[in-house]
């Protein structure tokens, strides 16, 4: 679980994302609780798939997260952090 430091933290990073959407492309990979999501079908695209994975970028922030086969989200943070996390997750 996290602590309310990294819970305002994850507050505070989304804040930034909607008023300056340009800024997620310099986001890391940010801490994740997996959560699953409804697959993205209005306000995500995706950007890659393989073996039941996929990188999907949001519309409004430009954040990026990874989902499992099960729609789980397992990551999220900037689009370079999140597609090398991916690649390595691929080579597993």
């Amino acid at each position: 679980m996290f602590s309310s430091t990294e819970i305002i933290l994850i507050q505070k990073a989304l804040e930034l994302l909607n008023k300056f959407p340009d800024l997620a492309d310099e986001l890391p990979m940010l801490p994740n609780i997996n959560f699953p999501t409804m697959g993205g079908e209005v306000f995500w695209n995706d950007l890659a798939e393989a073996n039941g994975w996929r990188v999907q970028k949001n519309n409004i922030t430009g954040h990026c997260r990874m989902l499992d086969n099960e729609d789980v989200r397992r990551a999220w943070g900037g689009e370079e952090a999140i597609m090398n996390f991916f690649q390595k997750i691929l080579k597993k």
